[in-house]
């Protein structure tokens, strides 16, 4: 006991310190409560090259596509797997937010196949997780206006609050960048957002990345036809890829409706609507969160983990 006090004591040292270099002083990282670590191991992984704390060391390395990135995942995961026996019996789910849902789907449907063709190690796949997803450039994008329309946007007190949020400061410290493991001398400056890599609509293909894929909607149709779960969810103030649209191409893998349109709660508060979608061996659950935008758990952490626990266990309790 004695030892694992000690433990949290060392932990909770280094977390704190001052960003002097930022003009804030007693600067504190505070513990996630609704962590969804807790709900699960969690592998994070920065890519293309240049995102984050990734690098490549040749100019071949730097170069990369939505296909070749979802070619380069899944090798990821067969050698992080190899490297990692022990975890090969826990249940696996693909999972990423936003930009992501152009990544996750064909993943997804790499390690079906991969594990149909007889590679090994099989993978425990039973699904995959997105949140806030682009999924069809033209259904999503062009459900904006549609959702403009139908809602109010975000008051003016939550978009100011939004834009003091820095990340910047903590994650070019020398103590956080040595407690990631973080090579030194590889990452200069981190940066939030990566400019030569980050798509925005109308975006030309930068002379490191190829945006080729359109939409991913194939692929959920293709996914519909394995031993699948899949947990789909939107905030309802997310003007960036509206849930009017991701609603649409739901609609579109035409699985039929086994529970319709209810609402879900938290401390006996309506925390927002699902739907669930299912076949005999497919399931999808899509999920809206009142009153979120494009940054689900900065928006609402703890109804985004109310909501991905009871996923997880409603999916273990299926599985036994």
């Amino acid at each position: 006991m004695k030892q694992q006090q000690q433990e949290i004591v060392a932990a909770e040292k280094s977390i704190k310190y001052s960003l002097d270099a930022a003009g804030w002083k007693n600067f504190t990282l505070e513990l996630n409560p609704y962590t969804w670590t807790k709900a699960a191991n969690v592998i994070f992984l920065d890519l293309p090259a240049g995102v984050g704390f990734s690098y490549a060391t040749t100019l071949k390395g730097w170069t990369s596509s939505d296909s070749i990135l979802a070619i380069h995942s899944y090798e990821f995961l067969m050698k992080w797997f190899v490297e990692h026996p022990k975890f090969l019996k826990n249940s696996l789910y693909i999972s990423g937010i936003s930009y992501m849902g152009i990544l996750v789907p064909p993943v997804t449907l790499q390690v079906y196949k991969g594990n149909e063709n007889g590679r090994h190690p099989q993978l425990n796949i039973k699904g995959y997780l997105i949140v806030s997803p682009l999924t069809d450039r033209f259904t999503d994008l062009n459900s904006r206006l549609e959702f403009a329309h139908r809602i109010a946007l975000i008051s003016d007190d939550i978009y100011e609050a939004a834009t003091k949020i820095t990340l910047d400061a903590w994650a070019n410290e020398k103590e956080v960048q040595e407690a990631l493991h973080v090579r030194e001398g590889t990452i200069g400056v981190w940066e939030k957002t990566n400019e030569t890599i980050h798509y925005t609509f109308g975006k030309n293909d930068t002379i490191c990345y190829s945006y080729d894929v359109y939409s991913t909607v194939n692929d959920h149709k293709q996914l519909v036809t394995r031993n699948c779960q899949a947990l789909i969810i939107s905030g309802d103030h997310d003007m960036t890829f509206p849930y009017v649209g991701t609603g649409k191409w739901i609609k579109s893998l035409n699985v039929p409706i086994e529970r319709s349109w209810n609402p879900w709660f938290v401390n006996n508060q309506v925390a927002g609507y699902q739907m669930t979608y299912a076949t005999t061996r497919y399931s999808l659950v899509y999920a809206t969160i009142k009153g979120a935008g494009h940054s689900v758990s900065l928006n609402k952490p703890e109804e985004a983990s109310v909501l991905l626990d009871e996923w997880l266990a409603s999916r273990t309790y299926l599985a036994l």
